[in-house]
């Protein structure tokens, strides 16, 4: 049975106010003041409105995409390119010991106004996800799939060195399999 994937929208949409408004708060409001002043028929609701449509988008990214990215640099699984030790028509599982990944990211939104940029806010969003019991459907040297297995997740987001945003999960389970399509290949290592 396939579950829906979290993104990292599950970890900063937690709070009691919404991302976008804590985004908005101080830190980008002061990154932009002098630049809005110059443009009095600019509509504050407006650009409130886009930018938190584009951090949305920004906190898109696949919470198991990013636990398989890791996982697939494990020594452990290297095994499994080997067609002699694992022949492709084989599907083996894998469990996983308790362990977290770091995933790191520098999104960016730009500002544009009339098509010409006022500003450009480049965010550091770090990311650590906490696993338990988790295990890995391997075939053909690629993870097909996440069966099953407990997470938690913190989080910060940070714009010109100051923080925004810090949050952390409670811990969540993953019931059943998510299918991970053609698989993600296990690289070389």
């Amino acid at each position: 049975m396939s579950k829906t994937a979290p993104t990292l929208g599950l970890l900063f949409q937690a709070a009691e106010d919404s991302p976008a408004s804590q985004l908005l708060g101080a830190g980008v409001e002061k990154h932009l003041a002098g630049k809005l002043a110059r443009l009095p028929g600019l509509a504050a609701g407006a650009l409130k409105g886009e930018l938190a449509n584009a951090f949305a988008q920004i906190l898109d990214i696949n919470v198991v995409d990013l636990l398989c990215g890791g996982w697939s640099k494990l020594k452990e699984l290297q095994s499994y390119r080997d067609q002699a030790q694992h022949p492709p028509n084989e599907v083996a599982l894998l469990a996983l010991g308790d362990h977290s990944i770091t995933s790191t990211h520098r999104p960016s939104i730009r500002v544009l106004v009339s098509g010409a940029e006022l500003a450009k806010l480049d965010f550091d969003l770090t990311v650590e996800l906490a696993v338990e019991a988790a295990q890995l459907k391997i075939r053909s040297g690629r993870i097909l799939a996440l069966i099953s297995g407990d997470f938690a997740m913190r989080g910060a987001i940070a714009l010109d060195g100051v923080n925004l945003l810090s949050k952390e999960s409670e811990k969540f389970q993953i019931p059943g399999e998510i299918g991970l399509g053609e698989g993600i290949e296990i690289p070389a290592l």
